[in-house]
């Protein structure tokens, strides 16, 4: 009950309080902004569409934006809104905070603080917030970046 509680209130507020919040950026988009602002501030994507019903968001469909090495998934929100939950990226120029695809640990680590990696990733999600990031690491160099709310 209390992750749904959670996850509610986080989708209940305004993308500008979410942007408020210190959580990281992609090219200056935050999880929760709306599919009018990703579309703003990230151009058109090379495709869209609709996944299948979603669990987690009351079967909802999801709405994926395909960029060249990233893909932005957003979900209905409270308000009938699509609103960014969830960014993965795997090819440059794409970023979260300056840190992106063949960056080091080293890097990583001075931007966002200290973690110890675990299998491979970078994890920085144990801290409270309704978010999380992970840097999926090969030979000491991020491979792919994920980054999403928690639904479930």
């Amino acid at each position: 009950m209390k992750k749904w509680l959670m996850a509610a209130l986080f989708w209940g507020m305004s993308s500008i309080a979410l942007a408020s919040l210190s959580m990281p950026t992609v090219q200056g988009l935050a999880l929760g902004e709306t599919l009018n602002a990703t579309k703003s501030k990230l151009g058109k994507p090379l495709r869209q569409n609709y996944t299948a019903p979603n669990v987690c968001n009351n079967d909802s469909r999801d709405l994926e934006l395909h960029y060249k090495g990233m893909v932005v998934t957003l979900i209905e929100s409270a308000r009938h809104q699509y609103v960014v939950s969830d960014v993965e990226i795997t090819a440059s120029p794409w970023k979260l905070n300056g840190v992106g695809i063949g960056d080091s640990s080293a890097k990583i680590q001075r931007t966002f603080g200290q973690t110890q990696i675990i299998n491979g990733v970078l994890p920085y999600n144990t801290r409270g917030e309704p978010y999380g990031f992970d840097f999926i690491m090969h030979n000491n160099k991020v491979k792919k970046i994920s980054y999403n709310s928690y639904l479930c």
